[in-house]
């Protein structure tokens, strides 16, 4: 393969974290050798890139069956919350989170509402502390006022129970950023070398082949010759 060939190479590295040498790169003339080849390598060298990359492309693909969304408009900077709809967030994001398989970041409240979460719980608990030590100190009033901070606190997760319906913001939000979150989230479980099969391993080197050449998929197979079949110089 010619200087295409060679930029198709080094996708491949970058996105699982890889090296192939020259000599190795040389055989990869189909698509079915690149499939055995970059199997084989993960499985053994397998990375957080690697994984985050892995991801990339199943939160991308997701996201283009249920909300049509544009391939090429499915970027890591991307907000997520212009792609899933405001009107029942919650329910396409529970939807999202069983597809995927792994366990997602807990949806949000809007800032303005955090900030009222937060000044709510601040006043309840730090001014009911304040008032039992002036109480107890100051007016030798019974050790039971310090009840107000633990009444407070209750009062707290009450009222940030009754906003869950309010929690419909995905954070963080960027595609990038949510990414590298999951992955976070599921460290053990996407470490285990087993969790990717050679299906999902097939599934991205796809998604390489049609970001860096612009074939569609159904022009993909094993026995396909990147020279011949291709048209990577």
């Amino acid at each position: 393969m010619g200087l295409d060939g060679v930029e198709l190479i080094m996708e491949f590295e970058k996105v699982f974290g890889i090296e192939i040498p020259d000599a190795d790169a040389e055989k990869l003339t189909t698509v079915g050798n690149v499939y055995d080849y970059i199997y084989n390598r993960v499985q053994s060298e397998q990375t957080n890139r690697c994984t985050t990359q892995i991801i990339f492309y199943r939160l991308r693909k997701y996201c283009i069956r249920r909300f049509n969304i544009a391939r090429d408009e499915f970027t890591p900077l991307i907000d997520l919350n212009s792609i899933f709809p405001f009107e029942n967030r919650r329910e396409e994001y529970k939807a999202f989170s069983n597809s995927i398989e792994l366990e997602t970041p807990e949806l949000t409240l809007s800032n303005r509402l955090d900030s009222l979460l937060n000044t709510i719980g601040t006043l309840l608990i730090g001014g009911g502390l304040l008032v039992a030590l002036i109480l107890t100190i100051f007016f030798r009033y019974s050790n039971w006022f310090f009840l107000l901070p633990v009444i407070g606190f209750g009062i707290t997760i009450i009222v940030s129970t009754l906003l869950n319906p309010s929690r419909i913001y995905i954070n963080p939000g960027t595609v990038g950023d949510f990414s590298y979150k999951l992955v976070a989230l599921n460290y053990i479980l996407l470490s285990d070398k087993n969790k990717f099969n050679k299906q999902e391993i097939i599934a991205v080197i796809n998604q390489v082949i049609i970001d860096k050449i612009g074939v569609d998929i159904e022009e993909i197979s094993p026995e396909k010759s990147f020279t011949d079949d291709l048209g990577v110089d």
